[in-house]
């Protein structure tokens, strides 16, 4: 039932398929910590990865009650390791393509956000960050400008986790909208 409620993948806009496992790229962010918070183990869970002009990953898992299941939900939020240099508390999420030529460029950010969400009893947080680099062009990808949103939350004994991350051109504040719009729609679909 769940696994039939998210949407197709063109929802997310054309060109968005099902990750196959080959050469795709799965995080657009090149910060592997964004995906560390494992899923818990021994329960029914759907999960699937989509790929294109974005990525959006999205897992749905049904736990034994409900204080398990926010249990869970709150394990799934904590703040992702390796966002912020130790020493300096400097982030570290930099476009793609700036660190391959040595990170060396400026960049504009809007700096990683965690709020409170709540829609249709749905409870439990939004994430998100954006960054570009300063002289990034209007038609950036990935490798210049990217965002990153992420839901987690719990409607009964049921969490929801979808992230959804594609290049932010400019207006990083307008890419981070359209994030979170994609995916409140697909909650929308689910179940509680």
């Amino acid at each position: 039932m769940l696994a039939a409620a998210l949407p197709p993948p063109s929802a997310y806009g054309a060109g968005v398929e099902p990750w196959t496992g080959r050469g795709d790229r799965l995080d657009l962010t090149c910060s592997p910590s964004l995906f560390l918070a494992p899923l818990p183990a021994a329960v029914p869970v759907v999960s699937r990865s989509l790929v294109g002009p974005v990525t959006v990953h999205e897992q749905v898992v049904v736990m034994p009650d409900e204080e398990r299941a926010e249990r869970a939900r709150r394990l799934l939020t904590t703040p992702p390791a390796g966002l912020r240099d130790e020493i300096t508390g400097r982030e570290l999420v930099r476009p793609c393509g700036d660190r391959e030529e040595g990170g060396d460029s400026d960049v504009v950010r809007l700096p990683y956000r965690k709020e409170p969400f709540s829609r249709g009893g749905w409870t439990g947080e939004t994430e998100s960050l954006a960054v570009r680099r300063a002289k990034a062009p209007a038609d950036a990808t990935y490798r210049d400008s990217v965002a990153h949103v992420a839901l987690v939350v719990r409607r009964g004994a049921t969490v929801a986790r979808l992230i959804w991350q594609g290049p932010a051109g400019t207006d990083l504040a307008a890419a981070v909208r359209a994030g979170r719009a994609a995916l409140t729609r697909t909650l929308d679909r689910l179940p509680g």
